[in-house]
């Protein structure tokens, strides 16, 4: 018999979602009898076993590590008259710029940067939608770094989606900084097989190559007949 541990060290799953998309993979989760640890991390892994920090050990025949997001070797190896701030990011301004380092026309962007008056997760909408400005900024404008002429960045959020199988997901259309979205709330959320359905829409639709796109779902419709091949795992 299978049994599934989540563990969690924030106080809930799914930290930058509504809260009622929060609750609706809860119960998902124990109508499947996931056991979801919140307020718990792990000390240290070894070999089939995990040590939570409170001493207990959980024993496990497969562990899958997610840790998050944090900067790359070479972004810490970058001298101390860098500003840097939390998971040792580079500090960038509303136009992108490196902060505290003399040379001008020094750009971040991307998960290895950090905004001093607006942190944004770290997300692929995040740093595609940097990448499309800067570029277009330094086509534009020539001497960006001092140009007063160079409009701020701004980030326009499209959402966060998750899938949880079984013709299941969750779509928060949400603002990042308004999680009610709209007056009374209702249309920001999805649930069920509709999001699960906008989740696989959404996917099909990034992928770069039309070899992707017509692979997917032919992989998808073999999948929902004979299931998922687990012989190599």
């Amino acid at each position: 018999m299978v049994s599934v541990t989540l563990i969690e060290a924030s106080d809930h799953i799914l930290g930058s979602f509504d809260r009622r998309l929060v609750d609706y993979v809860g119960r998902v989760f124990q109508e499947r009898h996931v056991r979801v640890l919140t307020d718990t991390s792990v000390e240290k892994v070894e070999p089939n076993v995990a040590w939570l920090k409170d001493g207990t050990p959980l024993h496990f025949g497969l562990c899958v590590w997610s840790t998050g997001v944090k900067a790359t070797p070479l972004v810490q190896a970058l001298p101390p008259s860098l500003s840097k701030g939390p998971g040792g990011r580079l500090l960038v301004d509303g136009r992108l710029r490196l902060q505290g380092h003399d040379q001008k026309g020094v750009f971040a962007v991307g998960d290895c940067a950090i905004s001093e008056t607006r942190p944004l997760p770290c997300l692929a909408q995040v740093a595609q939608q940097q990448a499309k400005y800067l570029g277009g900024v330094l086509n534009k404008y020539s001497e960006p770094h001092v140009n007063k002429e160079v409009p701020p960045f701004e980030y326009r959020h499209l959402g966060s989606m998750a899938q949880l199988g079984m013709w299941k997901g969750v779509v928060d259309s949400a603002k990042l900084d308004d999680k009610k979205g709209d007056e009374d709330g209702k249309k920001s959320v999805l649930t069920g097989w509709t999001a699960f359905l906008l989740w696989r829409a959404a996917y099909w639709t990034k992928s770069v190559s039309w070899a992707n796109k017509i692979l997917i779902p032919m992989y998808w419709l073999k999948s929902w007949i004979f299931g998922r091949d687990i012989s190599r795992f």
